[in-house]
């Protein structure tokens, strides 16, 4: 297919060129780059291993440490090791490639910031979130002001502080990550249309967010007595302790559309078998169970996770329409979700 016409080209040039330009000729240490980059992205790490490091090595010792090629490779090896699993020996090597860039290049070259990018996502991995989220400010900062808001890069960045600020607790940082996913969603389908792999991703940021939203209410309700273990009907629109916070029923309400649109459009476009296809039905899943509906939660996985399920566009809206599982045997979850219109904690009443 074209692939395999694709790396034997690939490999058809780096031959060349080894045999008549050298092995450190600029051009012999691109098409190396070229050939490992490729092999990477078709899976075949055991091969781009040894180039991207053959690459590094002569670069380092022709261009000297700083030299931008060298910073590249530095850089590439990087994300190499980081797919192998070795994120320590990755994250030496990005913050080598981001000091020599913002020395050589400058803070808000168009290199750096990449290197600011990986580095921050590489820091996020590792649970090193707050470190994630001032590295991807600073790039998102400099990628409005060089590239513009709806530039695919500062979409990228948009969707990636949102991202880092998801996994931290503060109700400050779901606010902004819900307004992030929001911005980079409709820049997103802008640019690229709803089906685009980025576009779903960031679909599935947004709900996740709105998910928590769910889940931090339910919580904070429990904590004053409010609510048992499944949110149910909301009598009182407060309670004691903390500070203000108003949450609409509209931000609850859309969580569940967006899931299933997020779901129907990657299955749509990678399969059933997809670990993203599955990862969007499990998220759906949880929500439902998270709402009271461990009914529907259950006949979701069994039947969205079967082989006949792809045969059906519908078959979200299948499960959805099943009865629901009454959260204390008289009140449903859905119905507590819409009766959330407002959750006000004050010192008083």
């Amino acid at each position: 297919g074209r692939t395999s016409h694709a790396e034997e080209m690939y490999r058809e040039v780096l031959a060349l060129r080894r045999s008549k330009l050298g092995v450190k000729h600029p051009s012999t240490l691109a098409s190396m780059n070229n050939l490992a980059a490729f092999l990477k992205n078709m899976g075949k790490l055991a091969e781009a291993g040894p180039l991207y490091r053959e690459a590094l090595a002569v670069r380092r010792k022709k261009l000297g440490e700083r030299h931008p090629d060298t910073l590249m490779s530095i850089n590439n090896l990087a994300g190499y090791l980081k797919i192998r699993g070795r994120k320590k020996d990755a994250e030496t090597l990005y913050r080598e490639a981001l000091d020599g860039r913002r020395a050589k290049l400058g803070n808000t070259h168009q290199d750096t910031l990449v290197t600011i990018n990986s580095l921050a996502n590489l820091l996020k991995s590792t649970g090193e979130v707050e470190h994630a989220e001032t590295l991807h400010r600073e790039a998102l900062t400099a990628r409005r002001q060089t590239l513009g808001d709806s530039h695919p890069n500062t979409l990228a960045s948009i969707h990636n502080l949102a991202a880092a600020l998801q996994e931290q607790s503060a109700r400050s940082a779901l606010e902004e990550a819900e307004a992030l996913y929001r911005e980079a969603l409709a820049g997103r389908r802008a640019a690229f249309g709803n089906n685009h792999s980025s576009t779903l991703l960031t679909m599935n940021g947004l709900a996740a967010v709105l998910h928590s939203w769910i889940l931090c209410i339910g919580a904070l309700l429990f904590a004053c007595g409010i609510l048992g273990h499944h949110v149910k009907l909301l009598k009182k629109p407060y309670c004691v302790g903390g500070d203000i916070l108003l949450h609409s029923q509209g931000r609850l309400s859309e969580v569940q559309p967006l899931y299933i649109e997020a779901l129907k459009r990657i299955r749509a476009q990678l399969g059933d078998d997809h670990p993203t296809t599955r990862s969007s039905i499990h998220n759906l899943a949880n929500l439902m169970k998270d709402q009271g509906n461990v009914r529907q939660a259950k006949l979701l996985l069994s039947y969205g996770l079967s082989s006949e399920a792809g045969q059906s566009d519908e078959y979200a809206q299948l499960v959805l329409s099943q009865p629901r599982e009454p959260a204390d045997g008289s009140v449903s979850a859905p119905e507590t979700t819409n009766n959330i219109t407002a959750l006000q904690i004050g010192n008083g009443s």
